[in-house]
């Protein structure tokens, strides 16, 4: 099995213990796939920007409005906005080139343990 994390978004990472685990990861049952520099992009936009993300997407989704019998304002797809734990297992494997790039492949990453 494999999951793949498309981008740095809390949305696109933040439930991967939900379909896998560290144990598994760590066993070699499941691989996890994310773009060269992920990790690295994901602590600056999500740590070091992480007040001012969340501040943007209360206006962005409005889950801060009230809802009623009329009407509800949403996210889109999802009703609104996860309200549970953001979690992330680092990648195993990073890719490297970009889209439609022929060079493109997948590598074991390199990443210490302790992010």
């Amino acid at each position: 099995m494999a999951v793949i994390y498309s981008h740095t978004h809390a949305d696109h990472f933040g439930g991967v213990r939900g379909v896998t685990s560290e144990a598994d990861v760590r066993a070699g049952r499941t691989a996890i796939i994310a773009p060269a520099g992920f990790m690295e992009a994901a602590v600056s936009e999500n740590v070091l920007a992480g007040t001012a993300m969340v501040r943007r997407s209360q206006f962005q989704f409005g889950h801060t409005l009230a809802r009623n019998a009329c009407c509800q304002i949403d996210a889109g797809m999802g009703k609104t906005m996860p309200r549970g734990t953001i979690t992330l297992i680092p990648p195993t494997q990073l890719m490297m080139g970009g889209a439609g790039d022929e060079s493109s492949r997948v590598r074991p990453a390199r990443l210490s343990r302790s992010a």
